[in-house]
Formats: structure tokens, sequence, C-alpha cells
């Protein structure tokens, strides 16, 4: 008997002023793995992923997790229960040091969120589990530096890292590789890979060799509905998604 999913939408819809930009939308991720979200642009990924956050409430349709009826919460109750997601633009503070951005992250699970001023003895409680995310995304050598000194592919690795602080049952990371050289490219899905380990990943991508390279699962879009899930291979021969892709050079990206 298949397990319930961790997180999944039933008929979930989102309109703007008669638009739909996310249509009817039944997904099941279930726990464990990576769950890409692929589309062309203007699909409705990023629209998705903001339903499933409750960054946007939806306008039809329901959401669960781990078997709860959530639609109704609120983001802040989505993020407690372990639902967190990294955004495109990166959301770390440039001026802090790289230790201080993930001991911040680290403080907002704990009483001490509330408190506009944290002492040194307060963030000083939090090096050690700081350090060793710094660790786990190979940041260790630069906890002293100021986040804004860190090359553009480091800074996503620190934006990973702090999304890990909140303890995510699941991961939700839209765009990771977005505005990245190729060797950061494949040093940030090998990261994601990894990371990922003994979690749920979900993850909006555009870049069809991290895809195939990284998920077990995918999911395509085109203008807001659902018209291909399955395997990588699966869905790259699908007919449906080559010509949802025609034109592009992903299709070739899709087939080699």
């Amino acid at each position: 008997m298949q397990k319930t999913p961790i997180l999944s939408t039933r008929d979930l819809g989102k309109a703007f002023f008669g638009f739909s930009a996310v249509q009817s939308v039944t997904i099941d991720i279930h726990e464990g793995g990576i769950h890409a979200i692929i589309g062309p642009n203007g699909a409705g990924k990023t629209t998705f992923f903001n339903l499933l956050t409750k960054f946007l409430t939806p306008s039809c349709g329901t959401l669960h997790y781990r078997g709860q009826d959530i639609t109704r919460w609120s983001p802040q109750q989505i993020a407690r229960a372990g639902i967190v997601r990294s955004f495109q633009i990166s959301s770390i503070i440039p001026t802090e040091s790289v230790l201080d951005n993930v001991r911040f992250a680290l403080i907002r699970n704990t009483p001490y969120s509330h408190c506009f001023w944290r002492s040194k003895k307060v963030l000083d409680q939090f090096n050690g589990k700081a350090e060793q995310l710094l660790e786990s995304v190979g940041l260790h050598d630069k906890s002293a530096l100021p986040a804004r000194d860190l090359p553009y592919g480091k800074k996503r690795a620190l934006e990973l890292a702090t999304t890990l602080a909140l303890e995510p049952q699941v991961m939700l990371l839209d765009e990771p590789t977005q505005g990245l050289g190729h060797e950061d490219i494949d040093s940030i899905a090998a990261l994601i890979k990894k990371v990922s380990a003994g979690r749920t990943t979900v993850v909006v991508e555009h870049n069809m060799r991290v895809v195939s390279g990284i998920s077990d699962r995918v999911t395509v879009f085109q203008r807001g509905a659902v018209i291909a899930d399955g395997t990588y291979e699966a869905v790259s021969r699908d007919p449906r998604v080559q010509e949802a892709y025609l034109g592009s050079d992903i299709v070739e990206e899709m087939s080699a």
C-alpha cells in the first residue's frame, strides 16, 4: 500500500482578475527524494510555489500536508510545520558575516526570534550548529567574510545553508541555479543533491541538465496546468512536453 504523500494538492488553482495562472493542479509529492517542477516561461511554476507556501491564497482547490488539510493555514503556520522555501532573489543579509547570516536563520526557530537585539552571548549559542551548516555547503572557511564579498555561486550556497537552518521537512527551491555560470551550476546541483538526503526537496528549475541529474520525479507545467508527470526519461519523451518547449534549446537538452 502506497504511503500518504507528504505534500499534495487537489484541483489547486489561482486566478488574477479572471486570468487563471494555475489551473486545477493535482500533484502528489512523496517523502524523500527531489521532485522537479519545470515548464516554459510563464507556465505558472512560481505561482504554484507561492500557493504551496501560502504567499498566495488559492482561488480553488486544497493543499494537504501529511494527510491534513492546510489550505487555510497562514504562511507562518506553513513554515513552522517545516515547509520552507528559498527565493529566486537571494535573501541573505549582505552587510553581515557569513556566520551571522546562518546564526540569524537558526534563531528564527527559537524564543529569541522576536527580540529586536540579540547579545553576542545569545548568538554564540548557535555557533556549533551554524558551523556545521557552513561545513555542509562548503563555506566553513568563509565564515568571517561579509556575505556581500562572496562570489555569486557561494551566495547561493549560503542561502541554502540559511534555508537548512530552519530544519525543513519539505524544502522548496525556486530557480536555485538562475544566473550562475556553468561551473557554479554543477557545484550547486551537487550541493542540492547532497543536502536533500533524508528530506523532501521540491525544486523549480529551468536547466534540464540539472533536472535530469538530481530529480527523482518531474512535473511539467504549461499555461498553469500540469501536462506531464513522471520520471525525467518519461516526461522528456512525452509529445506534449516537446510541443510545449518547441522552438527552445531545451528540447535538445531533454533529448540529449
